[in-house]
């Protein structure tokens, strides 16, 4: 299955964000980022009313 190819621009407060997330965690943005989409992903497949 191919990948599909995601751009990314984050704001300047985005960018900030997610250099300390990266630094206090000690993984790559692109991880932090993709934990983030998975987490979405997973609340806007529960039913609605539960948060």
């Amino acid at each position: 299955m191919p990948r599909p190819s995601v751009t990314f621009r984050p704001t300047e407060a985005q960018r900030k964000w997610l250099d300390r997330q990266r630094r206090e965690r000690g993984i790559p943005v692109t991880t932090v980022i993709q934990l983030l989409l998975e987490q979405a992903i997973a609340t806007s497949q529960e039913p609605h009313g539960q948060a």
